[in-house]
């Protein structure tokens, strides 16, 4: 996904093909969690009725509940990327405070 962000915006002249067999599944995994990875939708299940409402005309585009599954695991490693920038980000630290021995006990 981070090859066609920066493909896609280096020139506004630039596309990106996605298929597969029939076109639906296994390109609606990739699209869906491109749409995710691109900020264009919020949620998995926004992508994934974004893809179908665009992809089909029956609305329902990303069926098979592996596929589905898939997406909502892109979306969850996207939050816990965001949360982890967040704890990194510089912050004001708390004073501290150092060991100055450690004992261990046998157990009686």
């Amino acid at each position: 996904l981070n090859d066609i962000d920066s493909w896609l915006k280096k020139s506004q002249l630039n596309v990106a093909a996605i298929h597969c067999k029939a076109g639906k599944g296994r390109t609606g995994v990739v699209v869906s969690s491109y749409l995710l990875h691109s900020n264009f939708c919020k949620t998995a299940r926004e992508a994934m009725e974004y893809y179908g409402q665009q992809r089909t005309v029956d609305g329902f585009g990303l069926t098979v509940a592996s596929q589905q599954r898939y997406v909502y695991y892109y979306e969850l490693a996207l939050r816990e990327k965001a949360l982890m920038a967040r704890i990194r980000a510089p912050r004001k630290l708390s004073p501290r405070f150092r060991i100055s021995s450690v004992t261990i006990y046998p157990i009686p």
